[in-house]
This record gives structure tokens, C-alpha cells and sequence, in this order.
């Protein structure tokens, strides 16, 4: 198997291994349906319009048609509340994301590097996972360009060459265009 590295912003190699694509999805999912589960709606607010003949056809609401003159301040507010929890629901994938992408990652810690952040006050999670998280994201990959790189770098490697749609809407997401 190739080996696959991936070199930080500050010089620092870092091994890469690929992950199964299927649980990314299944994460997306499973955070869609937590949202769901709690009443957030991730479905934006829609504004409907009369035809000739008391028809009415509906349309959602887009960054542009929310600005129209014509649109009520309750749809103003649901837009509001997408946005929100749009942001809200892109911030938990990425954090969620970024475990399913370090949890099987092979890394090597470097030593004593958590009297470093106790000194500094930080809680030192007991969990396994958390202490992974914790690591990569405080001494490993120091800055969000880095971060970003990692995920893009394991995703790429993950689903090849066969699903770039799903690369380039990942990394859309990370920039907030998605």
C-alpha cells in the first residue's frame, strides 16, 4: 500500500491513512437525523406564489429571494433560524467529521505534551478519542489550514478518484459556501 503524507504549515509530516467513505456518509446522516430528533429544521423557509386560476406555486426561499422587497418579516425570521441552525449543524459535521477522520489515524504523540496544556490550564480528557481529538488539534495540526488539509488530504485519499463532487462539496462546506 502506498503511504500517504501529509505535510503541515510548519514543515511537520504527517502519516495519512484512508478511511471508509461510507461512514462519512453515515455520519451526515446520523447528524441530520439528530438535528431532526431535536427540532431543528435544516429545511429552508419557502414562499409560495398565486397563479392565474387560485393556483399557487411554491418555491424555498434562497439567499437572493429573501432580500425581496415583497418578504413577509415572519419568512425574514425563518430565514434567520435556517442560517443559524444551517451553522450550527455544518459546525457539529466538521467536528464530527474530523474524529471520524483522526479516530483511526496513526499518530505518534509527542512526549510529555500533556503537562504542556495542564500547565496552561486545559483539562486533559480521559476518553480516548478526546485525548486523540485534543492532540491533533492543539500540537499536531496547529492551525485551521492545517486542519482543513488533513481532512481534504484523508478524504482524498479515501474515496480516490471517484467521487471528486463529494471532495469539492467537503471542502465548500469547511470554506462556509456550502
Amino acid at each position: 500500500m502506498e503511504e500517504h503524507i501529509y505535510t503541515t504549515t510548519y514543515g511537520l509530516d504527517v502519516k495519512v491513512e484512508p478511511i471508509s467513505v461510507i461512514l462519512l456518509q453515515k455520519l451526515s446522516g446520523a447528524v441530520s437525523k439528530e438535528f431532526e430528533r431535536d427540532g431543528k429544521n435544516l429545511t429552508p423557509p419557502e414562499y409560495c406564489v398565486e397563479l392565474p386560476g387560485s393556483d399557487k406555486q411554491c418555491y424555498v426561499h434562497d439567499k437572493d429571494t429573501i432580500k425581496d422587497a415583497g418578504t413577509s418579516d415572519e419568512d425574514k425570521e425563518a430565514w434567520r433560524v435556517y442560517q443559524e441552525t444551517l451553522n450550527e449543524y455544518n459546525t457539529v459535521l466538521s467536528e464530527r467529521m474530523l474524529g471520524a477522520i483522526i479516530m483511526d489515524q496513526p499518530i505518534k504523540y509527542e512526549k510529555g505534551w500533556e503537562k504542556k496544556l495542564e500547565w496552561l490550564g486545559i483539562e486533559i480528557p480521559e476518553d480516548e478519542l478526546d485525548l486523540k481529538v485534543l492532540y491533533v488539534t492543539t500540537r499536531l495540526l496547529r492551525v485551521s489550514e492545517d486542519i482543513q488539509g488533513y481532512m481534504f488530504k484523508v478524504m482524498e485519499i479515501s474515496a480516490g478518484t471517484a467521487n471528486e463532487e463529494a471532495i469539492a462539496a467537503a471542502k465548500a462546506m469547511f470554506r462556509g459556501e456550502a
